[in-house]
């Protein structure tokens, strides 16, 4: 049975020791709405009848996009902490770069070393 009553999602926005963090910005789309957290770093939001929306939340040059799917009875709280998921980022590219190096300075090692044995082989094979 489908109720008349609004959802009221409400967002914490956290910073980096999980304290509320009051003035983040917070949007939530499809409706582009845009808030601003309270002393109690929280927003509201009325929810209209997506069943996913995407919810955004920035400090500073701190920004994370998380997605949330309405279900019937779910949780109606969200807690967003922009600062730490900016610093998992900046440590994912940082191993990604050193992963990408790591496999092309170590598949030219082992091609060098093919070489080798194959050049060994054919030397010996002269003899």
């Amino acid at each position: 049975m489908a109720t008349n009553n609004p959802k009221i999602l409400t967002i914490v926005v956290v910073d980096a020791k999980s304290q509320p963090l009051p003035g983040a910005q917070v949007s939530i789309s499809p409706s582009d709405t845009r808030l601003i957290t309270n002393s109690a770093g929280e927003v509201q939001f009325t929810l209209g009848a997506a069943k996913k929306y995407d919810i955004t939340a920035s400090s500073g040059s701190n920004t994370v996009t998380v997605p949330f799917y309405v279900t019937e009875n779910g949780a109606m709280r969200l807690v967003v902490n922009p600062i730490y998921v900016k610093s998992i980022e900046k440590q994912l590219s940082a191993s990604k770069g050193f992963d990408v190096f790591s496999l092309k300075t170590g598949g030219l090692i082992i091609g060098i070393f093919v070489v080798i044995f194959i050049i060994w082989k054919w030397f010996k094979s002269k003899k």
